[in-house]
């Protein structure tokens, strides 16, 4: 499943033009869409998950509860948001069409 969900960021970067970096391995991936608006791409990215009921950040730990439904799934609403990144950043609005703060970006004491 690693692979797959691998495979499924690669093709949706590639599809919607936009440059990224995968890592880790492969039962814990992760990934980066290269831009200076990182922070704000990868807070939109969760955000429209989260719109589509799938709890999602860079990175997956898959395993066998991943089915190839929750994959199909997951693949179709990837390649329309990374479309959508693309599509924001070109126009230079991605931040406005973020619901709430940036994502922080690391581990920061909060008090």
């Amino acid at each position: 499943n690693g692979k797959k969900i691998r495979k499924i960021w690669q093709n949706a970067a590639d599809s919607a033009n936009l440059k990224i970096t995968i890592s880790g391995i492969l039962p814990l991936s992760s990934f980066k869409i290269e831009s200076d608006e990182w922070p704000a791409i990868i807070t939109y990215f969760i955000q429209e998950m989260l719109e589509n009921n799938i709890l999602a950040s860079d990175r997956c730990y898959s395993n066998f509860c991943h089915n190839e439904k929750n994959l199909k799934t997951y693949e179709n609403v990837c390649n329309k948001i990374f479309y959508e990144i693309k599509k924001y950043l070109n126009k230079g609005n991605l931040t406005s069409k973020l619901k709430g703060p940036i994502k922080q970006m690391g581990f920061y004491r909060l008090t």
